[in-house]
């Protein structure tokens, strides 16, 4: 149901764009301010061309803020992998009482899964 209604949507969501560029096909000139060259081509190119030289201006001022969060995301889990050796380790030498309540403790701020689907789907 969910599937169908996201699908139709990607289709008007097309067929309004389709509607945007034949409706926008007449030639137009471009000229940059500082350059001699004048550019002709259909509106809807140069649209086009500005909204995706857009969207990778905008991917690019976002990277650095990946790369960060990346690095953190393997530093906590670096930290993990340690903490969960030290529980491992100190469960085996007999002290399992302690580590059973800091496990519990850690396991408690853990986010749950959630299965994509509800039962019986």
């Amino acid at each position: 149901m969910i599937r169908s209604l996201q699908w139709l949507l990607r289709g008007l969501f097309f067929l309004i764009v389709l509607g945007f560029a034949l409706a926008n096909a007449d030639i137009v000139q471009v000229q940059f301010v500082g350059f001699d060259t004048v550019w002709r081509a259909p509106l809807v190119v140069f649209l086009a061309g500005f909204f995706a030289a857009g969207m990778v201006v905008g991917l690019l001022a976002l990277t650095p803020k990946l790369f960060s969060q990346r690095r953190e995301i393997d530093k906590l889990n670096k930290s993990l992998n340690k903490q969960k050796a030290a529980d491992h380790t100190a469960a085996t030498s007999g002290k399992s009482d302690s580590t059973k309540d800091r496990r519990s403790e850690l396991d408690a701020d853990l986010p749950v899964a959630l299965p994509d689907r509800p039962h019986g789907v």
